[in-house]
């Protein structure tokens, strides 16, 4: 199904192409036309998974075959056709001439060859110490590293963070670091969408700039940079690595400790998974063997209304614990 979907978008990109009076060359294109990206990314997955730039050069037009675009056009147009099966050759030469661990880094990250290769020629703008990828480190005010890393992002195509009301890349890692901090929307809607007076139209740019940018595309390019750095590779104690590779996830959830994480992904709302996190880490059995996310699941069936209601009064939501503790339930449908 995903390369029948990608085989339509393909063609359609074609004609687009071919309307504008541009020509199918595919490193122009994929520079030009974020929507060409999937198409590479998908060239050079199979010319590394094929291991071999002559073995490619002879079987891509079996390649092409595979997707419904080229089969409609060698129907249809079959000089158009041709043109696809030239130009993915001729995109097989730059391929060919990447440095090494490109084309992995490709498939790990969702990113374009041309993406990558753009990244890491200006890698030094958002090189990181290991230790500065620390959550604590990174989600704070005025942070030098959010800031670096924000900027990087803005220049991935893939990503295409667009700048809503007066969020420019500074004010977008600061939205980052209030969001993950627990901050409320209506919190970061004062404060970075105040130019819009009314305040029901400042929370939906607020609500279209986190929930479609930071969760999503934040936490995608997150993760990217993280492949980029070889964070794996950084000495770090196990706990602190855990931590670095939660980032994204913590960007997704809004939240920032691995246990709330964690408990968001069980379900919990996230003004009290940070309280259910620490509470998780007091009364976790250390002996259980079982994966965390079991004991964490099993832990949270088994708490009391009390524990609902103290994590309300900590954080002051408008709602007693045991509604809250109900809602949980019924979402996560344990009613």
């Amino acid at each position: 199904m995903k390369t029948k979907n990608l085989a339509s978008a393909l063609e359609q990109m074609i004609e687009e192409t071919i309307d504008k009076g541009w020509s199918l060359n595919l490193r122009w294109l994929v520079r030009n036309d974020a929507k060409w990206s999937s198409f590479v990314q998908y060239l050079s997955h199979c010319y590394r998974k094929i291991g071999n730039h002559t073995q490619f050069l002879a079987d891509t037009e079996k390649l092409l075959k595979r997707t419904y675009a080229y089969h409609r056009l060698s129907q249809h147009q079959p000089e158009l056709a041709e043109q696809l099966i030239e130009s993915t050759r001729a995109y097989a030469e730059q391929l060919q001439k990447l440095p090494a661990g490109v084309l992995t880094l490709v498939d790990s990250t969702g990113f374009s060859p041309e993406s990558i290769t753009d990244l890491l020629k200006d890698k030094t703008s958002f090189s990181l110490k290991a230790e500065d990828w620390s959550p604590s480190q990174l989600f704070k005010a005025e942070s030098e590293g959010m800031r670096s890393l924000v900027g990087a992002l803005l220049k991935v195509r893939e990503i295409d963070i667009q700048k809503t009301g007066n969020s420019d890349g500074t004010s977008i890692a600061g939205i980052l670091d209030m969001w993950v901090n627990g901050k409320s929307l209506l919190e970061i809607a004062d404060k970075y969408f105040s130019n819009e007076e009314d305040i029901s139209k400042r929370l939906t740019e607020c609500c279209r700039m986190v929930y479609q940018t930071i969760t999503h595309q934040g936490s995608w390019g997150f993760s990217a940079l993280q492949s980029l750095s070889n964070l794996a590779d950084a000495e770090l104690p196990s706990a602190d690595k855990d931590a670095i590779r939660s980032i994204p996830s913590m960007i997704y959830f809004g939240v920032p400790t691995v246990e709330a994480v964690l408990m968001r992904s069980l379900g919990v709302p996230r003004s009290v998974s940070v309280h259910f996190g620490d509470q998780f880490i007091k009364n976790e059995d250390k002996e259980n063997q079982l994966p965390r996310i079991q004991k964490a699941r099993q832990w949270l069936d088994k708490t009391s209304s009390d524990v609902w209601q103290t994590a309300v009064d900590q954080t002051g939501i408008a709602i007693s614990g045991e509604r809250l503790q109900q809602a949980w339930r019924i979402i996560t449908g344990k009613v």
